[in-house]
């Protein structure tokens, strides 16, 4: 996942902060996970027990928890989205993304669950 204000670029300099070298350290928690960048870098190079991750926007935390307990859902409903979208000409594209957008913004703000 790409997140504006990332941290991959930093990557090369914030390893060089990582303490996992030192066998006693085997939890990591993550408070501005954004992209998860450092994350996924950490995950990928230690064996941790446990990793605990926060960040302010609401729903990339519930992106997350929805990758973490309900990838295939995720995947279904993204296969579908896919197919729905892609035939469409440029025009049609645009108005089916500014639906979607609409019926996000309509559930973040005011939790309704009429369709859009």
């Amino acid at each position: 996942m790409k997140w504006a204000g990332g941290k991959g670029q930093l990557l090369g300099e914030l390893q060089h902060y990582y303490p996992f070298s030192q066998k006693n350290i085997s939890k990591h928690a993550e408070p501005f996970v954004g992209g998860g960048a450092v994350l996924f870098d950490i995950l990928n190079k230690y064996d941790l027990q446990s990793v605990y991750i926060s960040d302010i926007n609401a729903e990339l935390i519930n992106a997350y928890r929805i990758i973490r307990d309900d990838v295939d859902v995720l995947i279904e409903m993204l296969y579908a989205l896919h197919n729905e979208f892609v035939p469409l000409s440029t025009d049609k594209r645009k108005a089916y993304y500014a639906k979607k957008r609409d019926r996000f913004n309509d559930l973040k703000v005011n939790g309704n669950e009429k369709g859009c």
